[in-house]
């Protein structure tokens, strides 16, 4: 699993697989956790079959450890 961090955006990227192929994302649903709808939001990609391929964590460091967030490939560098 790979895990990608936008520090600037406070989102994050779960990959649940190797990589997303464009145009592979064909359903994004989106949740907001109770206790945190005002700052986090998650969006679940899923491909044509219904498989997760990955979450994007908006308020990321609301909601993500910080050693998962100090170990993610941070897109700012």
């Amino acid at each position: 699993m790979k895990i990608t961090y936008d520090p600037e955006a406070d989102a994050a990227y779960l990959y649940l697989k190797d990589s997303i192929e464009a145009g592979e994302v064909m359903k994004t649903e989106c949740c907001y956790p109770q206790g945190l709808e005002s700052t986090v939001a998650i969006n679940a990609d899923f491909n044509a079959k219904g498989t997760l391929l990955g979450l994007e964590i908006l308020g990321a460091s609301e909601c993500l450890p910080e050693a998962v967030l100090a170990e993610a490939h941070r897109l700012d560098q």
